[in-house]
């Protein structure tokens, strides 16, 4: 058997010799390739440009400005109410009756006649006379009018009442679109960290299945040389010809992972499906260390995201349109001012065809019931709204915990599948050489190395997942806690 093994071994390290160079050469930079292909796009770059170009975020700053809107128009119902104004009236013609019934003409000179004291005769005919011309006048009447008018409103009780409470949930209301249009900027910003990593996951298993099918063509040469002299089995033979066959087509799944993982990035970015695209960031390079509890991450989030700051900010207006509803029940006490020029002005009597000016002053006091019923139901509804609100909030804190406690063990988990894996590919490589080096001893056969050889890939492969899935579990934990623990 020893016999056997030395002239095995005599026959195959000739060949081995003239093709490990070859095969070394061929062997994957795994370092290398975790680097990236070293331009400028990180996952930090992609997710800032997709943030810039997002269609979602355009809707939601529309969103923003629309309620906005409502600011104003509560702004406009809080100071003093202007109504300026112009009218031209045109009157129908109007016949007044005398200002005095006149005395016939024949009655009264008899009266006056029969007066014996001619003072007192005097006085009766000319006050008879002023009454019979008195009853010729009748009070004129100007048919065209032009006014000018102006007046200011200004609330009273319904400012403390019901405005202020109105525009404090107009501001909140706006606010918790705001805190809305950064949920969604969030999340943005984690699926194209997501979707980097899933490019530069793909390129470097392309990578490595592409030195595995160098690797094992050469093995695969080997082998049918070894035949062809004997030293090599059939069965050895087939069994490299087959799994060069897998690794072949490992490779071509994994470009299409490439080109399918690259569209997604150019989407992102916006970029023609032909343009260029260089990945810059580091996956071999450490993560920093993420030394908060449990308990410490929960309670950052929870000040911190922005689903708690949507739902506090939702609660914040719905309670304050509960207070706008309450005052809204009570009397109305208004104060308002006019100012008029009018030719004629009806004010003045009796009516002169010029320009005049007047003005007035009120207090106004108004009070319906419809409104009080009206406004009960509004209140209702609002305390109804809050209820659901404050419940929305208790439940979201639940399941913030569970979800900060899923991602927290995550990254401790791939932190250590990480190490697990960079050891297990440390094995292999050790195992490999020394297959290699038994083989050309003639110690190992040809089916060893390839064993060593799919041990080794796959060592390979799980160092690239482990390493983008430390770097997804670590930007995973960032968006659960609101970047109380930095993204990478």
């Amino acid at each position: 058997m020893q016999r056997s093994l030395s002239v095995l071994g005599a026959v195959i390290a000739p060949l081995w010799l003239a093709v490990s160079p070859a095969a070394a050469q061929d062997a994957p930079d795994l370092e290398a390739l975790l680097r990236g292909d070293g331009g400028e796009l990180t996952s930090e770059a992609l997710a800032t440009r997709a943030v810039e170009r997002a269609p979602s975020l355009a809707g939601a700053d529309a969103s923003i400005a629309r309620v906005q809107a409502s600011v104003q128009e509560v702004w406009a119902s809080i100071v003093p109410t202007v109504t300026v104004g112009a009218r031209y009236t045109r009157l129908s013609e109007i016949q007044n009756d005398p200002l005095v019934s006149g005395l016939g003409g024949g009655g009264a000179d008899a009266l006056v006649a029969g007066v014996d004291d001619p003072e007192a005769r005097q006085l009766w005919a000319t006050s008879l006379a002023q009454q019979q011309a008195l009853g010729a006048q009748t009070i004129p009447v100007i048919l065209d009018q032009l006014v000018f008018e102006a007046q200011v409103q200004v609330p009273v009780s319904e400012l403390f009442l019901s405005l202020l409470p109105r525009l404090e949930a107009a501001e909140a209301a706006v606010d918790a679109e705001r805190a809305r249009r950064d949920v969604v900027e969030s999340t943005l910003r984690l699926r194209a960290r997501e979707a980097f990593y899933g490019a530069l996951r793909a390129r470097a298993l392309a990578g490595v299945t592409a030195a595995r099918v160098r690797e094992l063509e050469e093995q695969t040469r080997l082998a049918e040389r070894g035949r062809e002299h004997g030293a090599v089995r059939r069965s050895d033979v087939l069994g490299a010809q087959a799994q060069l066959a897998a690794a072949r087509a490992d490779q071509a799944t994994a470009l299409g992972m490439v080109s399918a993982a690259d569209g997604a990035v150019r989407s992102l970015l916006g970029l023609p499906p032909d343009a260029p695209l260089t990945l810059g960031e580091d996956l071999s390079a450490p993560l920093a260390a993420q030394p908060r509890s449990l308990h410490a991450l929960v309670g950052l989030a929870f000040e911190r995201r922005a689903e708690v700051q949507t739902i506090r900010h939702a609660l914040r207006a719905t309670r304050s349109s509960r207070s706008a509803a309450e005052g809204a029940r009570w009397p109305a006490l208004r104060v308002a001012f006019g100012a008029q020029v009018a030719n004629p002005n009806t004010r003045y009597v009796p009516q002169r065809e010029r320009f005049d000016a007047t003005w007035d002053l009120s207090v106004v006091l108004a009070w319906s019931p419809n409104q009080t019923i009206a406004a009960d139901a509004r209140a209702n509804a609002a305390s109804a709204e809050a209820t659901r609100l404050a419940t929305e909030l208790e439940s979201f804190r639940d399941a913030l915990h569970r979800e900060i406690a899923s991602a927290h063990a995550d990254d401790r988990a791939a932190s250590a599948r990480l190490a697990a894996a960079r050891a297990s590919l440390e094995a292999a490589v050790e195992a490999h050489r020394a297959r290699s080096l038994e083989r050309a001893e003639g110690e190992a056969t040809t089916a060893d190395v390839l064993e060593s050889e799919s041990t080794l890939a796959s060592a390979r492969m799980r160092v690239v997942d482990a390493a983008v899935g430390a770097r997804l579990a670590r930007a995973r934990l960032a968006f659960a806690t609101a970047d109380a623990v930095p993204a990478p």
